[in-house]
């Protein structure tokens, strides 16, 4: 009868000492804005490997939405830092407008209204752009722009 006793008394401290109440949970209350970094392109002609340190050109893509109908103003803003005019390095500093294609073969991107190439998620912090790769097939000679997620506490 005791044995049984202290469990039931063990029992109820267990489940007594536990608290449903959320006053105790930190939650990360800080937001961040996603930017990406190109660090490296390759291909081309000459078959370039060229690697960037980050900060040096950052994309920041902006949906405009929540998604990327026509009706959204979809806006890429670069910020390009290279001061190297012999490297490839995607794009000027500016604004452009830009759109994102599902095909069966593929998600392509569009930038002011050109097809630029196929974009692809190999890990959850890099994105791929390969310009030898279109919704139309497959080129030759094009450059695949590697970008690295960088997320910047907002203040």
């Amino acid at each position: 009868m005791t044995n049984k006793f202290f469990l039931l008394l063990t029992c109820f401290f267990i489940l007594t000492n536990c608290s449903l109440d959320n006053d105790n949970i930190i939650e990360d209350q800080q937001e961040y804005d996603l930017e990406w970094h190109l660090i490296e392109v390759t291909g081309g002609f000459t078959g370039v490997d060229l690697q960037f340190d980050l900060d040096t050109i950052i994309g920041v893509f902006d949906n405009g939405g929540d998604n990327n109908d026509a009706d959204n103003d979809n806006i890429l803003t670069i910020v390009n830092n290279n001061t190297d005019d012999t490297k490839e390095d995607f794009l000027d500093s500016g604004t452009y407008s830009y759109s994102i294609t599902q095909e069966t073969n593929g998600n392509y991107i569009t930038i002011e209204g050109t097809e630029f190439g196929e974009v692809t998620f190999p890990t959850t912090t890099t994105l791929l752009i390969d310009t030898n790769e279109l919704s139309t097939g497959s080129g030759a000679d094009g450059f695949v722009y590697t970008f690295q997620r960088v997320l910047v506490p907002i203040d």
